[in-house]
């Protein structure tokens, strides 16, 4: 199968670089390094020893990509759940975002794989550089 043409890179408009699409690999570091330093460390975005011995033990009482702690599993955030499939669960995911007003209550967890994690933090929390789509009951 042919490529696609080789395209101008969107990360400068003086820019000589040609890419499949989007901003060249230079455009592209800088663009990171950007969203790094506004992010924050770990320790700063509240993810602490704290929080680490929380999602051991959440995630070996709820070892299923989609379940919470009531032990069902939900489709809202599952993709896995909503295929069907018993995927193992990787993160202790917030429900509600913290920034979102969400808190560590056990309540307010899910257990989710890292595909399922990904997709949910690129929806709904504007992960990745990506527009925030309001969940349903969000203020935002």
């Amino acid at each position: 199968m042919p490529e696609s043409a080789l395209r101008p890179c969107t990360g400068d408009p003086k820019c000589p670089e040609l890419t499949k699409g989007g901003p060249c690999e230079k455009h592209r570091k800088a663009r990171q390094k950007v969203q790094d330093v506004n992010r924050g460390t770990a320790q700063q975005r509240g993810y602490t020893y704290r929080w680490s011995q929380t999602s051991k033990r959440f995630l070996a009482r709820f070892p299923i990509c989609g379940m919470r702690s009531d032990g069902a599993r939900y489709r809202e955030h599952s993709i896995c759940t909503q295929e069907g499939r018993l995927v193992a669960a990787k993160c202790t995911d917030h429900i509600i975002a913290k920034q979102h007003g969400g808190t560590d209550h056990e309540d307010n967890l899910q257990a989710l794989c890292f595909r399922c994690n990904t997709v949910k933090a690129i929806r709904y929390e504007g992960g990745f550089g990506h527009p925030v789509k309001a969940q349903e009951g969000d203020n935002v």
